[in-house]
């Protein structure tokens, strides 16, 4: 799959293309039209009281146009259109269940088309059971935010999922989201969502396949991990949009110098108000950074419906451009018997339950920084 065009191509005739182009541009400009016209009157009745516009057109979840402006314009008053490097491509359950994953990012587009999540995953209906009862633990991209004292060592606080929410109402300011999988949760999730069995799918199927940690993401604006890199990973938005920044993990060399600078100067976050608005707004805009930035990295903004594939050993950044909600699977081989993971002897012991264990990725030289030189084949067998 090319990054510059972004299509999965197959033989055709000329003739055939032209009628399909042709076909395809009518298709959607009818598509547009009713969008449009049915958008407008919702907002219509909206504003006159006839439904609710949580409900049909953002999920209640708030925008934040402060932010949007923030980051395309500078101080001297300099435009920083948002650029997209990442190619859209439809989804389609016609792939094959043992199709090649794409080896660089790619948004798939109406992939969510059709859950349950986007009519249920409202503001209002995630501060209601089943979901609201849920316990979540809540954080900001420099560390933990709600914290309680242990022994021997400090651990993160639960809060329910209403909880979470009514206090993201009362702060919007603060980068804080949620990132969860426990079981309770991922029960819930699973009763909304229809994952492909590219994915690990249906959901009976779920629990022995390699798919098997599902997240549910839920954050206010501004919130959003900083640079990190795992295991394959696919990532479905239900409500809002994100700002995604990634590179191949192997860059991190010396030859890189403006991607090691950035990356250490947002290491070490100096407030719990730290996000990605203040990389993109400093370190991102600089002529050394964009430079090197145009040649190796992908951006996007991505859309609600769509699903971002992130593939094995690319660094990702998100930030939300507002509240935001999705719902991810990882590719990370745990099931039964796996429970022990990252305990002594665990990398040799059951190297297929523990190869999603940072140990024992770096035991087998699978990640930048591992004291084994040598990169094991089961790094690429486990995809890791």
């Amino acid at each position: 799959m090319s990054k510059k065009n972004g299509t999965l191509s197959q033989p055709h005739s000329d003739a055939a293309a032209s009628l399909v182009t042709v076909g395809a541009v009518v298709v959607v400009a009818v598509i547009i039209a009713c969008a449009t016209l049915h958008r407008s009157q919702l907002l219509a009745d909206a504003r006159s009281g006839n439904v609710l516009a949580d409900l049909k057109l953002d999920g209640g979840w708030r925008s934040d146009v402060e932010l949007n402006t923030l980051l395309e314009t500078g101080a001297d008053g300099e435009r920083y259109p948002t650029p997209c490097t990442i190619p859209r491509v439809p989804w389609t359950d016609a792939w094959a269940e043992d199709w090649p994953p794409p080896r660089t990012p790619v948004l798939f587009t109406n992939y969510s088309n059709g859950w349950l999540a986007g009519e249920r995953w409202t503001k209002r209906g995630l501060r209601e059971e089943p979901y609201s009862v849920v316990d979540v633990q809540a954080s900001t991209p420099a560390g933990s935010l709600l914290e309680q004292k242990g022994k021997p060592h400090i651990k993160q606080a639960d809060i329910s999922l209403r909880s979470f929410i009514d206090r993201m109402e009362e702060d919007p300011g603060l980068p804080w989201y949620v990132f969860e999988r426990r079981k309770a949760l991922q029960d819930v999730l699973l009763a909304d969502i229809e994952i492909p069995r590219q994915f690990g799918g249906p959901k009976e199927a779920l629990a022995n396949s390699p798919w098997n940690h599902l997240f549910l993401s839920l954050g206010a604006s501004r919130a959003g991990a900083l640079f990190h890199a795992h295991a394959p990973a696919w990532n479905a938005l239900i409500f809002g949009k994100k700002r995604w920044l990634l590179f191949d993990e192997r860059l991190i060399s010396k030859e890189h110098q403006p991607l090691i600078t950035a990356l250490k100067k947002m290491g070490k976050p100096t407030s719990s108000n730290f996000s990605n608005a203040d990389f993109l707004t400093t370190e991102y805009r600089t002529p050394q950074f964009q430079k090197w930035w145009r040649s190796h990295g992908y951006e996007c903004v991505q859309e609600p419906g769509e699903m971002l594939y992130i593939p094995d050993r690319f660094y990702h950044a998100i930030l939300n451009l507002g509240e935001a909600v999705a719902v991810i699977g990882e590719l990370c081989a745990e099931g039964p018997g796996c429970n022990s993971a990252g305990k002594t002897q665990i990398c040799q012991e059951s190297v297929h339950c523990a190869m999603c264990h940072p140990s024992c990725q770096r035991h087998f030289g699978c990640v930048v920084g591992s004291a084994q030189k040598r990169r094991s084949p089961l790094c690429d067998a486990y995809r890791t």
